[in-house]
């Protein structure tokens, strides 16, 4: 399994068919699955090209990490309703969650704060897992990974040269909530996805 950020956004919809289809015939020779990252300045950055993308290419999966499209596109600026179900062609096709939870002007903000973006976030998981329930063309396996990045690549934010939030409990926690959605979804866990927070 791997995950790959391709382009830097600037890409025509020609040039990016030939990296997705670079990418599934990388599948095909390999055996390796790849997954196409949501991520900003690249060809996922912006949740309709990605779209149009996913419709012109149906053999390409995803790696589904909300919190670029959150921040980057001010998602709470639209019908979130529509846009979760215009999204299906994607997000039935993701087989890699980024948990990271952000706001609309920071990427990674404290879990514990509980911003409006948890909740989005939770029913975008929660989307997927149904899709993928349902689903017998896509992906095999669906991975939750919180992905809770350190000051070194300037997700989180610093204070008097302290990060500030747990990044190990953060993840937990969106651990737990994303085993929340699993529930709702009916999708059965593997045993060993049981996040247990100490008090």
């Amino acid at each position: 399994m791997a995950s790959c950020i391709a382009g830097n956004g600037m890409e025509s919809d020609e040039q990016m068919d030939a990296i997705v289809d670079a990418i599934v015939r990388a599948r095909a020779n390999t055996g390796v699955t790849i997954y196409l990252e949501t991520h900003r300045s690249s060809i996922t950055q912006d949740s309709w090209r990605c779209l149009q993308l996913a419709e012109r290419n149906p053999e390409i999966y995803f790696n589904c990490d909300f919190s670029h499209w959150y921040t980057g596109l001010d998602i709470q600026a639209l019908d979130f309703d529509r846009w979760l179900e215009q999204m299906t062609p994607v997000l039935s096709r993701v087989g890699i969650l980024h948990g990271r939870i952000g706001n609309r002007c920071c990427m990674q903000v404290p879990v514990e704060e509980k911003p409006n973006s948890l909740e989005l976030s939770q029913r975008v998981w929660t989307r997927v897992m149904q899709l993928f329930a349902q689903s017998s063309g896509g992906p095999e396996e669906l991975w939750f990974l919180p992905e809770i990045l350190s000051s070194t690549y300037e997700y989180v934010r610093t204070f008097n040269g302290e990060e500030e939030t747990d990044r190990w409990r953060d993840a937990m926690l969106l651990t737990k909530a994303a085993c929340a959605c699993a529930a709702e979804a009916s999708l059965e866990l593997s045993p060993n996805w049981q996040p247990t927070l100490a008090s």
